[in-house]
């Protein structure tokens, strides 16, 4: 049995308010999401996928890095933790045009050229 709140007579008969969001689309309508191509070099295969709202980019994914050794493993991760992400250089800058990670230059380059296509492909 459901109690009306005090102060409230007749709340119990009142159908639930219908959620704001029916009036206003929801934002995940407003992003988009565009998949670079895969780009080869020496150490593997980069790919990454970029998240936009309207024209800004919002988020950034690398969907593939090299991963063969322990070296190719951490530079990926260089290249990822710098370049990824909703915080990441990418997003800040709005740009492919970033700089190259130290001592991981094959891997920052695929993904630059990934990432650009995406961007490309995006407008």
């Amino acid at each position: 049995a459901t109690r009306p709140p005090s102060g409230r007579p007749g709340a119990t008969t009142r159908a639930p308010s219908a959620p704001r969001t029916t009036t206003e689309p929801p934002p995940a309508s407003s992003t988009r999401t565009v998949t670079g191509p895969v780009v080869e070099n020496e150490y593997g295969n980069v790919q990454v996928q970029i998240t936009l709202s309207g024209t800004r980019i919002v988020d950034v994914v690398a969907l593939e890095l090299p991963a063969e050794t322990a070296q190719s493993d951490r530079r990926s991760e260089q290249v990822d933790g710098r370049y990824s992400g909703s915080s990441g250089l990418v997003v800040r800058q709005q740009s492919a045009d970033v700089d190259t990670v130290s001592g991981a230059t094959a891997t920052s380059n695929s993904y630059k050229r990934s990432l650009q296509a995406a961007i490309d492909r995006a407008n």
